[in-house]
C-alpha cells in the first residue's frame, strides 16, 4: 500500500535527522577542543560522533525506500 503522505514525512525526517548528525559533530569537535579528553573520554566521544553518523545513514535509507 502506498501512502504518499507518510512518505513525505520519513522525507522531511531526513533534513531533521541529518541537521541533528551535523550539530552531534559540532558538538563533539568543540569538546575535544576545549577540553581535550583522552583515553576513555575521548573513545565516548568519538562513539558518539559514530552513532550520529550511523542514524543519519539510516536516515538516509529511510528516505531511499520512502
Amino acid at each position: 500500500e502506498r501512502d504518499v503522505e507518510r512518505a513525505q514525512t520519513v522525507r522531511a525526517g531526513d533534513k531533521v535527522v541529518d541537521a541533528l548528525e551535523e550539530a552531534i559533530n559540532d558538538q563533539c569537535a568543540r569538546l575535544i577542543a576545549l577540553r581535550a579528553p583522552t583515553a576513555v573520554d575521548l573513545r565516548i566521544v568519538l562513539s558518539v560522533m559514530k552513532v550520529g553518523g550511523n542514524l543519519e545513514r539510516i536516515g538516509d535509507y529511510a528516505k531511499n525506500m520512502a
